[in-house]
């Protein structure tokens, strides 16, 4: 499953890529009993998106540095990076609170063995 696709082509591609190298190493796609089933998912990410224990494979791409919501307004800037520290300590809070919720709905998500591969934008 991607998750933040957005209009999901990009999502294809990756999961064609993920096929092919799990077909590499495993024999999974040659057994016709087993289901196997590629999915963009068109929730918001910051909720469960699907069946706890169902999900094989999980991908996020440069859609993680959006929030939620808005914590608060900034003053004369329109970037959290140069706002005050107060205002900077909301959107602190928010992406921890945020980042959070993505993790907990994930790990609720995955398969024991499962894999969630994670790919955004961070200062440090």
């Amino acid at each position: 499953a991607d998750f933040g696709s957005s209009h999901g082509l990009n999502s294809m591609y990756a999961m064609k890529i993920y096929q092919r190298i799990i077909g590499q190493y495993s024999s999974i796609y040659s057994i016709k009993t087993i289901a196997i089933f590629g999915l963009a998912n068109g929730r918001s990410f910051y909720e469960q998106c699907l069946t706890s224990n169902s999900l094989s494979v999980g991908y996020s791409s440069a859609s993680l540095q959006w929030m939620s919501c808005k914590p608060c307004n900034i003053s004369n800037y329109c970037a959290s990076l140069f706002c005050s520290n107060d205002e900077y300590d909301k959107f602190k809070q928010q992406a921890h609170l945020d980042y959070s919720k993505f993790l907990e709905y994930r790990s609720n998500e995955l398969i024991p063995s499962g894999v969630l591969i994670l790919c955004f934008p961070c200062l440090n």
